[in-house]
């Protein structure tokens, strides 16, 4: 639409939702202009007057508000999922002995994928995966303590 003006805006808006019941609208994102804070307002005024729908203002960027929302409940969770999903990828990532090795043990060829922290509402095909996984992981994580004790054994064996 390039450069435009709210009415401009309510006008495609309208066009582009006229199958949907105004009561079915939930929230509207933006990029933040006084152009799309205009037509919010005459939105909601409009919605309102026919009382079909209550709109849920988040403020002027949407994404960032619920991105926002998706780190809070991380950190108020405790699990600390940044951690284990970055330490997930790169336990794999430039090491072919370990995919290998999770391939001969499980006979699962998918890995875990890269994970952005700021970017969570674009991590769900990573955490989907990460529970996929998740299994596998912990069986090659077991199998590596296990070689580890043993090794550990051998040595004590050799040097006493």
């Amino acid at each position: 639409m390039g450069h435009t003006c709210a009415e401009d805006l309510a006008s495609a808006f309208r066009q582009a939702v006229e199958e949907i019941k105004g009561s079915k609208i939930l929230q509207v994102s933006m990029d933040g202009p006084n152009v799309n804070f205009k037509f919010l307002r005459s939105l909601m005024e409009e919605l309102g007057e026919s009382d079909e729908s209550h709109i849920l203002d988040i403020g002027s960027c949407g994404l960032h508000a619920i991105n926002g929302a998706y780190k809070a409940g991380h950190v108020a969770s405790g699990w600390d999922l940044v951690s284990f999903l970055r330490s997930a990828y790169n336990l794999f990532k430039c090491i072919p002995a370990s995919r290998a090795d999770v391939v001969s043990l499980t006979g699962c060829s998918k890995f875990p994928m890269k994970f952005c922290a700021v970017r969570w509402l674009e991590n769900s095909t990573v955490i989907c995966r990460a529970l996929e996984i998740l299994p596998h992981l912990i069986v090659f994580v077991q199998q590596c303590k296990e070689k580890s004790t043993q090794e550990a054994n051998m040595l004590k064996l050799q040097s006493g």
